[in-house]
């Protein structure tokens, strides 16, 4: 009886389902962004399924102050501009091509300025 029960243990693992978000960075060059006029930041990546929010420049935006979303901002616009790629590291989203758009988008963990 023991035996069934540290099977049934084991077993239980197998039988939930797995997780669909898997936290991972997404890398590339942004197409476009755009500020709009209530203050969100909005990108698309060419890793990406469309146009998504990063964050707002007016409003703390998913945990994301106007300070640090105004610095992302111009890593994103350098980026652009100067024709190097960035990467945004998500926690929690879905695959990169797949992230939600618009501000129904996940608030990155971080904007990296690519070499």
């Amino acid at each position: 009886m023991r035996k069934i029960a540290y099977l049934g243990l084991a077993l239980t693992p197998l039988l939930c389902p797995a997780p669909a978000y898997a936290d991972g960075p997404c890398s590339g060059t942004v197409l476009n962004s755009y500020v709009t006029g209530y203050g969100a930041a909005i990108i698309r990546g060419s890793w990406g399924g469309g146009y998504t929010q990063i964050c707002s420049i007016t409003s703390i935006w998913k945990g994301v102050s106007p300070d640090v979303c105004a610095l992302w901002v111009a890593k994103i616009d350098s980026a652009i501009s100067t024709g190097h790629t960035v990467t945004l590291y998500y926690y929690g989203s879905t695959t990169c091509s797949t992230i939600p758009t618009y501000g129904d988008s996940p608030a990155p963990y971080y904007v990296m300025l690519n070499s």
